[in-house]
């Protein structure tokens, strides 16, 4: 049982010290390609903004897709 925790503790440790640094807020001003990775959180934020600002300011946003179509892209992203 012992071996087994100590197995665990390690994994846990050596994937811990893998997982990649995300920044919350990326100015994006003189950068190139991945140098610093968004958040899951933000980038959650990001879209809900995006949808959010596309449904209100588009004078039709379903003319290309109907409103599932859209939704089912939002949900997907």
């Amino acid at each position: 049982m012992l071996k087994k925790t100590s197995i665990l503790f390690y994994l846990f440790i050596g994937f811990s010290l893998h997982s990649q640094y995300c920044d919350i807020y990326v100015n994006h001003k003189n950068r190139r390609g991945a140098q610093q990775f968004i958040c899951p959180e933000s980038m959650k934020a990001d879209l809900a903004q995006l949808y959010e600002t596309i449904t209100k300011t588009h004078p039709n946003p379903y003319l290309y897709c109907t409103k599932e179509q859209l939704d089912s892209a939002f949900i997907s992203a």
